[in-house]
């Protein structure tokens, strides 16, 4: 009976030491979606390219035309966080030290966006679903999921949600432009062109590799 009780034990210890192994290995193995775009001269320009096709189509003058839709590739997307990302968040602050590439991934109605962490060896995995609001027209990306690499917590919980935003921002002030990121992205529902123009969201839908955002250009006043 006591050997059957050792044996027992051990194999309790055995199946803890594999599920300890199994997690560290899912936190430290990145999904296998992640797979940046290359910086380079060529991506250079293309991520330029798709802040000035961006610009182009919010400023275009649509007087017979109005209503228009925006279709924004993933790939387009992770050109732009590749080469663009990092410029903007500089110009409001600083960027996180342990932050090397940031790619996104649109599937299945959600949006996920990993982050890479180069002190950790690791990657902070980010889900969230895009929330409406009834008030202003805008659409919230409100993360619902987090982890490291393959592992997957529950978002909502106040103690990993912190651990994930320290972890990569190191908690500092000068980090909040990326922290805001983080803590979940607002496309506005009403945009001022500058020049009396405003465009506003009628509706944002996530694809396969894709979001659409249904627009529409009101004239000046």
């Amino acid at each position: 009976m006591r050997r059957l009780g050792r044996l027992v034990l051990l194999l309790v210890v055995v199946l803890l030491a594999v599920g300890i192994a199994a997690g560290f290995w899912s936190a430290r193995t990145p999904p296998a979606w992640f797979k940046p775009p290359a910086s380079d001269e060529a991506s250079r320009e293309r991520g330029w390219t798709v802040e000035r096709r961006l610009a182009e189509e919010f400023s275009r003058i649509r007087a017979e035309q109005p209503t228009w839709s925006l279709r924004v590739r993933e790939e387009d997307l992770n050109l732009w966080l590749a080469e663009r990302l990092r410029p903007w968040v500089e110009h409001r602050g600083a960027w996180p030290e342990s932050v090397g590439r940031v790619q996104v991934r649109l599937a299945h109605g959600r949006v996920s966006l990993a982050v890479e962490l180069k002190d950790l060896g690791s990657v902070a995995v980010l889900e969230a679903a895009p929330v409406a609001s009834k008030e202003d027209g805008s659409v919230t990306l409100r993360w619902t999921s987090a982890g490291f690499g393959r592992l997957r917590l529950p978002w909502p919980d106040a103690g990993i949600r912190n651990a994930v935003l320290d972890r990569v921002t190191g908690g500092r002030e000068e980090h909040a432009a990326f922290a805001e990121v983080l803590e979940g992205l607002t496309i506005p529902g009403e945009i001022d062109l500058g020049d009396g123009r405003r465009v506003s969201l009628l509706d944002a839908e996530v694809g396969d590799g894709e979001a659409i955002l249904d627009l529409v250009t009101a004239p000046a006043d």
